[in-house]
């Protein structure tokens, strides 16, 4: 699994041209092997929460991970906001890789050397 993330700021001007700080974009896509597929639709993970979020414009989202295979990307005024979405969106994609892992497990044996 590969996350590839993509960050841009932009200063914001007004109507009348004065300066109204910055906005901050992430934007972000995750590409998976194709062993990687095939256990994400078996185990239907392509649905899998990553964030609830509400979004730059005020609109709030369930973001999956279906979503950031398709390639995601939200502007925000605070990069607070931002980063802390960032943060959500790569757990969220290390926890469904660790679950599609996980449950190809089972079915099988495992010996553990201790």
């Amino acid at each position: 699994m590969k996350l590839t993330i993509n960050r841009s700021q932009a200063s914001q001007k007004g109507v009348f041209g004065g300066d109204k700080g910055v906005n901050f974009s992430f934007a972000c896509k995750v590409e998976v092997s194709e062993e990687e597929r095939v256990l994400i639709e078996r185990y239907g993970l392509g649905v899998h929460p990553i964030a609830a979020y509400t979004s730059g414009a005020g609109k709030s989202l369930d973001l999956r991970f279906r979503d950031i295979e398709k390639g995601f990307s939200d502007t925000r005024q605070s990069l607070g906001e931002l980063l802390e979405l960032e943060q959500k969106v790569l757990e969220g994609c290390r926890e469904v890789k660790g679950l599609a892992q996980l449950r190809s497990t089972y079915g099988g044996e495992e010996t553990i050397e201790i």
